[in-house]
């Protein structure tokens, strides 16, 4: 599975690209460290070593895989039967808030916009 995605994740590059250029040029933003560019990652890394940066990206991956491999017979992701609801709406809107200050600064032209 890991290597399907990250083949098509791959293959999406050129798909996306206005030249095989660019699409190189993705190839190579992808493989450096500018993922450190979004705002949560880029204040550990400019205050401290780049490695925090890394270990709590690493870390919310693993944390994201868990749930998704101990609730997998479950119809959604969250739903622990043991947990009260307020902790439940409460992972939810705490999930919601690392996405939003994790996303990128400048709005991203739709994929199929050109089409």
């Amino acid at each position: 599975m890991a290597f399907t995605f990250t083949l098509v994740t791959f293959a999406w590059v050129f798909f996306r690209a206005g030249s095989v250029s660019s699409a190189f040029a993705y190839v190579g933003a992808m493989t450096s460290r500018s993922w450190t560019k979004y705002p949560l990652l880029s204040a550990f890394s400019q205050e401290r070593h780049i490695g925090i940066a890394m270990v709590t990206a690493v870390a919310m991956a693993i944390v994201v895989f868990m749930v998704e491999w101990f609730q997998r017979d479950r119809p959604h992701g969250l739903s622990i039967e043991w947990t009260p609801p307020w902790l439940q709406w409460s992972v939810c809107y705490a999930v919601i808030a690392l996405l939003i200050t994790c996303a990128p600064e400048e709005a991203v032209k739709f994929l199929y916009a050109d089409f």
